[in-house]
């Protein structure tokens, strides 16, 4: 079963539902309601980035790849 999309504002209504669980569970001054929202707020987009620059620096994995097949080829060869 696939899973359906979450819409922009449901997604906002989670976040705020969840900070306000941690909060109300350990504490405003806590490690883990601050965890809760740095996790969201800055976690979430750093990995997007890291992300997009993987997938836009493809080709030099691929080239790479191709590099140690040939080099593993020609001691085959030897």
């Amino acid at each position: 079963m696939r899973g359906r999309a979450i819409s922009p504002h449901r997604r906002q209504q989670l976040l705020r539902i969840g900070v306000a669980a941690a909060i109300s569970l350990f504490g405003f001054n806590s490690g883990a309601a601050l965890a809760t929202v740095v996790g969201v707020l800055i976690e979430v987009p750093v990995m997007l980035s890291v992300v997009k620059i993987v997938n836009s620096t493809r080709g030099w994995y691929e080239a790479g790849a191709t590099v140690r097949q040939r080099i593993a080829s020609e001691k085959a060869g030897d």
